[in-house]
């Protein structure tokens, strides 16, 4: 049980992670030139976030195999 909170620990740090990371690199370009790497960028960060809390959720429903009502 304890390996199972720690998963749904970590997933929840690098969920957070990467969206600290991806505010700050939003915020950091700023040039109009380069709205497409901007672009580019949020979409790959939204992606590993999107993953990530896919990730997280099959993690918590493993604690509870019987759903979560």
């Amino acid at each position: 049980m304890d390996i199972i909170n720690s998963s749904i620990s970590l997933d929840m740090l690098i969920i957070l992670g990467l969206s600290i990371i991806n505010w700050i690199v939003d915020s950091i370009i700023i040039e109009e030139k380069q709205n497409y790497i901007k672009l580019i960028i949020t979409i790959i960060g939204l992606i590993f976030i999107l993953y990530m809390t896919i990730k997280l959720l099959i993690s918590v429903s493993k604690i509870f195999p019987g759903g979560m009502n």
